[in-house]
């Protein structure tokens, strides 16, 4: 899948066409199926990072605390980001449009 910011949105939302909203703006944006996923949208920011929405995913039991079953020292989840990006303004724009939009 490569390497994606992902976000879990209401269905609401996804059933809304968001896809059109983002290729009005000018975004690459397309709907795609993924297993074990709802309605899921790949896009591309304005600064360039890809970004993945989709409204439900199958639920699998927490391995975190299955040390067990754990290979390496490598994170199961994030709960922040950090990105660099070549224009802040605009990557904050884009962001803060969706957060509080």
């Amino acid at each position: 899948h490569g390497t994606l910011l992902r976000y879990r949105a209401p269905l609401e939302i996804m059933q809304q066409s968001p896809h059109d909203h983002f290729r009005t703006a000018g975004l690459d944006a397309s709907l795609v199926t993924r297993a074990d996923q709802g309605p899921t949208l790949h896009l591309t920011d304005p600064v360039g990072i890809p970004v993945e929405f989709c409204a439900s995913m199958t639920q699998v039991r927490d391995q975190l605390q299955r040390f067990h079953h754990q290979r390496s020292a490598r994170p199961r989840f994030f709960d922040h980001t950090q990105i660099y990006s070549h224009d802040v303004p605009k990557a904050m724009a884009f962001t803060w449009r969706l957060a509080f939009g």
